[in-house]
C-alpha cells in the first residue's frame, strides 16, 4: 500500500487474480451462448405462431411480433461476439482475434 502525506492512498493490489477472472468470463460466457441460442429458437416460434394467427387480427398480436423481431435480432448482434471469445480461448496468440474483437466491439 501506498501512502501519501495528502490522505490519499493508492493500492496496487488487484481484487482478483487473472486466473478468476478467466473462469468467471468463461462461465458467463457459456450461459450467455445457451441463452442466445435458446432465446433465438424460442423467437422463431414465437414468430412463426403469430404469422399463422394473422398478423392484422389484433394490434397486441402485431406488439408482440414486433417484440419477438427486435428480441431475435439482438440475439443474432450478439451471437457474433460470442463466437470471437470462445475462439479466442482456443488459439488466443492469434492475430484474428484482435480484429475480431475490433469488428465486434
Amino acid at each position: 500500500m501506498n501512502v501519501t502525506w495528502e490522505g490519499k492512498h493508492t493500492f496496487n493490489l488487484p481484487i482478483i487474480s487473472d486466473d478468476i477472472y478467466y473462469v468467471a468470463m468463461l462461465a458467463l460466457n457459456v450461459v450467455l451462448l445457451v441463452l442466445n441460442i435458446s432465446g433465438g429458437i424460442t423467437n422463431v416460434i414465437n414468430m412463426l405462431v403469430f404469422i399463422r394467427q394473422g398478423l392484422t387480427s389484433d394490434s397486441i398480436t402485431v406488439s408482440l411480433f414486433a417484440m419477438s423481431v427486435s428480441d431475435l435480432l439482438s440475439s443474432i448482434f450478439m451471437f457474433p461476439w460470442l463466437v470471437c471469445f470462445f475462439m479466442g480461448c482456443l488459439n488466443p496468440s492469434s492475430q484474428r482475434n484482435n480484429y475480431c474483437n475490433a469488428i465486434t466491439s
